[in-house]
Order: C-alpha cells, then structure tokens, then sequence
C-alpha cells in the first residue's frame, strides 16, 4: 500500500515521519530508507534524528540500519560531529561490515579512542577485507602505535589476506620512517615477488636500495619497470642520477631515458646533477665530467633543461661553499661554450676574483662579458679600482656605467606595455625571464604577472 505513496513521501517525507512515526510499523521504516538511499543527497541529521530515536530498541535499530546503503554510512559519518553517539551505533551493531567500520573508523581517526572501540568490534572476526585492515594499519601508523602496527600485521597474517599496493605503501612508509630500512627492503623485495609495484613504491624501493648502496639491486629493479610495463616519473630519473656511483656515461643513459619517455626535468633534477658535479674534489676530474654533461645536453638539445641554469646554478653554489677555484673553472668552460651569465652569478665571480685579488682576470672577465654586467657590477669594479687607486680603469668604467640603463627597470617597462596591449603571455614569459635572471620584482609588477596567468588559465 505505502508503494502507491512512494511520489508523494518522496517530497514530503520528513513531514509525513514528523506525524506518523509513532504509528509505522518496521516495513514502513523500511521503506523509508530505501527511498533515502534512492535519494541523491542524503539529510543526515534527520537521519542521526531517526536513528536516535530508536536507539534503545536494538531489534527496530538493528533492522533499520541494515537496509542503510555504504554511500549513506559515508555521508553519514562525514557530516556527523556526534563522536560518542557514532560510537555507541557502531558497539550496538552486531558484526557491522568493513566497510562501514572503514567509513566510521576514517572520519573519526583522530579520536584516541576509536582504535579501542574498533580492537573489541573486530576480536575474532575472519570476515574483514584488505581495504579495511589497510585503513587500520594507516591510522595506527600515523598515530606512531608501533604495537598496533604489529598486532594488525599479525592479524593481517592470520586472515590469510594478501597484500596490495596500498597495504604495502603504508609498511614501507612506516619501516623507513623508523629507520629501519633493512626490514623495509625485505618487504620491499616480498612485494617484488607478490605483485607489481606502483610507479610510486618502485621509486620507494630505488632509493633503499640507494641508501644501502646496493647498486646492482637498484638497477635489476629499474629494469624491471620496463619489463612489467611500469612507467617511469621524474622521480624516477632523479633517484638514479643521484646515486653516487654513477659514472658519466650511466647518468648519460638515465637522462636519455627521460628523453625517451618525454619526462620533463624539474628543479631537483637540476640541483642533483649540479650537486653530483660539486662534490668532485679533483679539479681535472670535475672539469671532464662537468664538460662531458654538457656537451651531452647540448647535443640532445633536451627540451626544458637550459644549459646556462646549469653553469649559473653551479657557479653560485660552489661560491657559496668557498669553492672559488671550482667557481673560476666553471665560468671559463662557459665562456669556451659562449654560455649567458645572469646579473647574480657575475656578481659572484666579481667577488669571488676580488677576495682572491686577481687583478688581470678582473680586466679580461670584463672584457668578455661586459654586455651582460649591470650597474651594480659595474659598481663592485669601480669601487674595487678605486681602493686600489686606479683611477684611470675607474673612471673608464664609471663612463662605460653611465650608458648602462638597470636591465630590471626595461623589464618593468616591458611588462606594463604588454599588459596595457593585453598581451598576455608576453607579460608571464618576461616575468619567468627576469627570475631567471635572479632579478627582483616589485609587488605592483608581480601583481601584474599573476593577473596575466590567471586570465591565460581561465581562458
């Protein structure tokens, strides 16, 4: 009878139950929650309501919930902030399914005692699934409970449930995070045997292998990724190239297998070469290696990586650690390769020439790049001649200064016209070069660019 009103209950039904709910039998309830689930957005307070109501009638309770779909248990837990009520519906159920511990157990994880309501729910069950027991580990596993960790692997073990991908991962996260790699890497390596990785837990793998410099395991496993058709990121390339037994040619490869699979480099992958370079005390040794990069990237004319944020990259960064010799060497292979120098790194060179008190080399690295020196180089030179009574270098530079005009004042120019043209992408492309040239931009210019990106984005 109640199926001939299912149009009208359907619009006015929590005015209906408002009336009659005393006087519903359960099959009238029943029916009320299957329209609820056919019900595209679910009203979970008038549902908590409901289920409140009934509460202390575990038969009535017990029936109306099972008939409740896992999407409205979802919704359910999501919405409701009611944890001690939640808690004590759980407890009520008998054998509640995984997934609706799953659902209740992931919106209210961070409640200490949830863990120990679900511990006594779960005691001697053998019908839990993998997804659910994955949950519990990842919650015991952020919580830092290595005792509850252990206990689900146990439990884990006796239902006999194979692991998956996601079991996995959260292991290997909590062994590594602990410091104990030697049993991360052993179930890393039973992972290997059971199922086929992610491109994610193979790049977890690489770097324990990395880290327990087992070189020949890492690389059996990189191959592997081709042979079972698991594609490479750019995390993948980086972890290679970092290893620190690599020689020219294995990096060579690895960089030609990003080309290969179309992965774009991105800044790490520039610090990790850079680094690898500095760390060659031998000077004859860096200087072939760095070159034999080089010419590498230059003959593959790799899309994204720019050879002259390599040098400038480097340059600074061994000036930093003091490295003046290394820093000199680098600049004079970039100027047999006709490499643009930024404002910043001339600056260096300056200072680190200065600090060494190389008179001539000031003179001739002035002379080679003075179309690329600003004002403020100028300005180191001038006032390095100066204390050095040089006056006549001094004023030549000081009127060779004069004529320069600040290269980040014509940027600024250049951007407020492209904007006023609309001219979009002109005005990002100008801001992506004045970082690269380590210049400083003003919050009204900045603003000017992140206008321009957004219209480029929304358009």
């Amino acid at each position: 009878m109640l199926k001939l009103f299912h149009p009208i209950l359907k619009r006015t039904r929590p005015f209906f139950i408002f009336l009659y709910k005393e006087h519903l039998s359960t099959d009238s309830i029943t029916e009320y929650i299957k329209l609820s689930d056919e019900k595209p957005k679910v009203d979970t307070k008038e549902l908590h309501k409901r289920l409140i109501s009934v509460m202390n009638d575990k038969i009535l309770l017990k029936h109306e919930v099972k008939k409740l779909s896992n999407n409205v248990w979802r919704k359910f837990f999501k919405s409701s902030g009611d944890i001690s009520f939640n808690k004590k519906l759980i407890e009520t159920l008998d054998n509640p399914s995984s997934n609706l511990l799953k659902y209740f157990l992931a919106d209210q994880k961070n409640k200490p005692e949830v863990l120990d309501a679900i511990d006594n729910l779960i005691e001697g069950r053998n019908d839990l699934d993998i997804s659910f027991m994955n949950k519990l580990l990842e919650v015991a596993a952020d919580k830092k409970d290595s005792q509850r960790v252990q206990n689900y692997i146990c439990r884990l073990k006796q239902l006999k449930l194979p692991f998956d991908s996601d079991t996995y991962e959260i292991l290997l996260n909590w062994f590594i995070s602990k410091g104990e790699l030697m049993s991360a890497l052993q179930l890393g390596e039973e992972m290997l045997r059971n199922i086929t990785p992610t491109t994610d837990l193979y790049n977890k793998l690489l770097n324990l292998y990395k880290s327990l410099e087992r070189r020949n395991d890492m690389l059996i496993a990189y191959t592997l990724m081709d042979e079972r058709k698991v594609s490479k990121n750019i995390e993948t390339i980086n972890i290679m190239i970092s290893d620190m037994q690599n020689s020219v040619s294995d990096i060579e490869h690895f960089l030609s297998e990003a080309k290969k699979h179309k992965i774009m480099f991105n800044s790490a992958t520039r610090e990790i070469l850079i680094r690898r370079f500095a760390d060659f005390k031998d000077e004859a040794k860096m200087n072939f290696h760095f070159n034999a990069l080089c010419r590498f990237i230059q003959k593959e004319g790799l899309k994204g990586y720019k050879i002259e944020g390599i040098f400038n990259f480097y340059i600074n960064e061994v000036s930093k650690l003091g490295h003046d010799d290394l820093a000199y060497r680098a600049f004079k292979i970039s100027s047999e390769l006709d490499v643009r120098l930024y404002p910043a790194t001339i600056e260096n060179i300056l200072h680190n020439l200065i600090r060494q008190n190389k008179y001539s080399n000031l003179i001739a690295f002035h002379e080679s790049y003075h179309q690329w020196f600003n004002r403020s180089a100028y300005e180191i030179l001038i006032n390095y001649f100066k204390q050095r009574k040089k006056d006549v270098i001094a004023k030549r530079l000081q009127k060779t200064m004069d004529n320069v005009v600040y290269n980040d004042n014509a940027y600024f120019r250049l951007i407020n016209k492209a904007n006023k043209r609309k001219n979009y992408k002109l005005v990002v492309q100008l801001g992506e070069e004045m970082c690269d040239y380590d210049y400083t931009i003003t919050q009204r210019t900045q603003e000017i660019i992140d206008s321009a990106k957004i219209i480029i984005n929304t358009n």
